[in-house]
């Protein structure tokens, strides 16, 4: 009776297929890492929108009043910090967001000043500005909303005196709610109340 023979094993990794099969299985590895951390830098970025640098200067900004006067922004020379919204009457998320930007202007009433801005012509924010507690400017010039670190809307800035102290980009919802209710020491009502969205 004949005996089988044992199995043959094959050493890959000696042989220069062997070293070709390890490399790819390396790179490939390498890859995969890269492009997860990758996605994981694009889901932070979701969760913790873009923030202008505290510390960051920030600039007096001509703007017009809903009545269409110009008018001068400073934010400084004074101990009261101001609370910058800026918007567009045609961004979604600046409509959803109106109630809880009231909310918030009624909860920091007091202590700190609140604007609202947008590069929007002084005439089309007139029903807005009849419709919320606080200030609201257009005709602010993209130049300098640049220069002042004004990002995407909505945008809301905390500056004193010349200096930007944080800053939220997008509506207040998910992570960005948490952020300003922590940092204003204030919570927002489940739902917002009847009839006072612009």
């Amino acid at each position: 009776m004949q005996r089988a023979s044992p199995p043959s094993i094959v050493h890959t990794g000696s042989t220069p297929r062997g070293h070709a099969i390890h490399a790819l299985l390396v790179v490939s590895l390498a890859v995969n890492m890269a492009q997860a951390h990758q996605l994981r830098s694009v889901a932070r970025d979701r969760e913790q929108p873009n923030r202008l640098a505290a510390g960051k200067p920030m600039p007096a900004l001509q703007v017009r009043t809903a009545s269409g006067a110009p008018a001068s922004l400073s934010f400084s020379g004074s101990s009261e910090s101001t609370i910058i919204y800026y918007f567009s009457p045609s961004c979604r998320w600046c409509a959803i967001n109106w109630p809880r930007v009231i909310e918030l202007e009624r909860a920091t009433r007091g202590q700190h000043r609140f604007v609202a801005v947008s590069t929007a012509a002084a005439a089309e924010l007139s029903t807005i500005s009849h419709r919320v507690p606080f200030d609201v400017y257009g005709g602010l010039d993209d130049r300098a909303r640049v220069a002042s670190g004004l990002g995407g809307t909505p945008h809301t800035v905390v500056s004193r005196d010349g200096r930007v102290l944080t800053s939220w980009m997008g509506a207040f919802r998910g992570r960005v709610e948490a952020d300003v209710e922590a940092y204003f020491r204030m919570s927002f009502s489940e739902r917002a109340a009847p009839g006072i969205t612009p």
